[in-house]
């Protein structure tokens, strides 16, 4: 038998760090976040910019040559710019450890009015997908810029109703309540479909679960069809302002809800869990490595452990691909026993194989059980101790076990196999057979002096004063009631 396992978290189960100005964040009030190519986490606050390499933080404010020290988005672009929305003053980028804004930066100075004293709210940064130019929305122009200049576009459909820029297909669009244009560099296309009405202020995120329109607090499905924007009805909905939406896990998305922290749906909304810890959250980030940075306004920045599954078989190192026990050595790492008598161990980005047995290629390691610091494992060759680190400290000659069960304060492990169940006392090191009668599969501790037995003809109960074997009535039988696990069951039986 393979064993498949699922791990199935809840909300105090989340693994979360924070992060604040006693750690080096700029501020405690953090609008957004972004990871850039090579990997740093920058963050945008009410009193600054910061930058994380994963221990310190290094800060930049108006005296670095930020325009303003709110900053509210951060994105790049393929030519490796890490571009600004600050509150004021318009945009401005990071180049090389250089701030370029409307102040020092001439394509930016010719235009600086249009965006003199505007809020951030009111302009939008969008970074083409294929190639280094970036379109940059006022309140009433649209600019493209090349790398090198800027210059307006569209000007003859701008103008200061409600608008917005979004990506689909790999193609730039621009749309208000009256027109919707394909930006093709600086060649403008009209497009003879409407969009559809009350999403001028729409958000649009592309993601591994899907393609999602955030309006008015409202989750929707969206597609691109013939240059046609077509939205689903709602499928979510929420009384306090959603922020942010983003991927995590492999098919699960993370919501961030101010006045309601966050909330982790999968990705038909079926399944909700909320993070309660987490008080208004502004937004949402999930990096390469799958962790989740949700930013707050007033609590810093909360990184959320990567929940993402990571299939481990024989295309990444693996000898088989038949895992039939694993145990948890810590956060971060893991022990596996396979099919041919190998141990693995793995970790969050690698695993590191270790044959316990070369004598057989035939040797499931069944069972993996913590023993005080080391660890026990029942296999078809017998039972091996070994430490944290896989080295084989000592191996019994018991058969091939099934199941073992601890008994901490006796200094004892009883095992069942195809044909007896046993002991081994580990301050005499001596194995004893306790009884043999059929093949056994199942031990649970039972009643003080008794074990419950779960054999091939049904459960039974073990006296380990006499070691006698008693059948529970009702459950003995033959072969249909094979009993092959025993777990206690909310302390009130099995």
């Amino acid at each position: 038998m393979v064993i498949v396992g699922v791990w199935r978290a809840q909300a105090q189960q989340y693994n979360l760090k924070q992060y604040n100005v006693e750690n080096g964040l700029a501020g405690s009030t953090v609008y957004c976040s972004f990871q850039d190519k090579d990997g740093y986490i920058w963050f945008g606050t009410e009193t600054g910019l910061s930058r994380f390499d994963g221990t310190h933080f290094k800060n930049f404010t108006n005296l670095e040559g930020l325009p303003d020290n709110e900053v509210f988005a951060i994105r790049q672009d393929l030519a490796g710019r890490i571009w600004l929305q600050c509150y004021k003053q318009g945009p401005c980028f990071i180049y090389h450890g250089k701030v370029y804004s409307t102040a020092n930066y001439e394509p930016f100075k010719k235009y600086a009015n249009y965006f003199l004293n505007d809020p951030a709210a009111s302009y939008q940064i969008l970074i083409h997908p294929t190639d280094t130019s970036v379109y940059i929305k006022s309140r009433n122009k649209l600019f493209y810029y090349d790398g090198a200049t800027m210059r307006p576009i569209a000007e003859n459909f701008i103008d200061e109703h409600p608008s917005n820029l979004f990506i689909a297909a790999n193609n730039v669009y621009y749309y208000n309540a009256k027109v919707a244009l394909l930006l093709e560099h600086e060649r403008v296309t009209l497009l003879p479909n409407p969009i559809p009405a009350n999403i001028e202020r729409a958000q649009f995120f592309q993601l591994r679960s899907g393609n999602w329109c955030l309006e008015n607090n409202e989750i929707s499905h969206f597609e691109w069809k013939d240059n046609h924007l077509i939205v689903s009805k709602p499928i979510f909905k929420s009384d306090q302002v959603i922020t942010n939406i983003n991927d995590f896990g492999n098919k699960e998305l993370v919501i961030s809800i101010i006045g309601k922290g966050v909330l982790i749906v999968d990705s038909l909304f079926y399944s909700k869990v909320t993070i309660s810890a987490i008080k208004n959250a502004s937004s949402c980030y999930t990096d390469k490595e799958g962790n989740c940075w949700i930013t707050t306004l007033g609590e810093g920045v909360y990184k959320l452990k990567s929940l993402r599954n990571i299939l481990y078989d024989k295309s990444n190192g693996l000898p088989v691909n038949a895992i039939y026990s694993v145990v948890q050595l810590n956060n971060e790492s893991y022990l596996a026993g396979l099919g041919n008598g190998t141990l693995v161990k793995f970790t969050d980005k690698a695993t590191r194989c270790i044959p316990l047995i070369t004598k057989s290629q035939y040797n499931r390691l069944i069972q993996i059980v913590k023993y005080k610091s080391n660890y026990l494992i029942a296999a078809d060759y017998g039972v091996y101790c070994i430490n944290a680190d896989g080295n084989l400290l000592k191996e019994y000659k018991c058969g091939a076990t099934k199941q073992l069960l601890v008994d901490a304060i006796s200094d004892c492990v009883y095992g069942c196999t195809g044909t007896a169940i046993f002991k081994i006392d580990f301050t005499s090191n001596k194995t004893t057979t306790l009884v043999e009668d059929q093949r056994f599969n199942a031990l649970a501790f039972f009643n003080g002096q008794q074990l419950l037995v779960g054999g091939m003809r049904g459960l039974y109960t073990l006296d380990l004063t006499t070691n006698k074997l008693a059948p529970i009535a009702g459950i003995t039988t033959n072969y249909p009631y094979r009993i092959t696990k025993i777990v206690k069951y909310n302390n009130a039986g099995f």
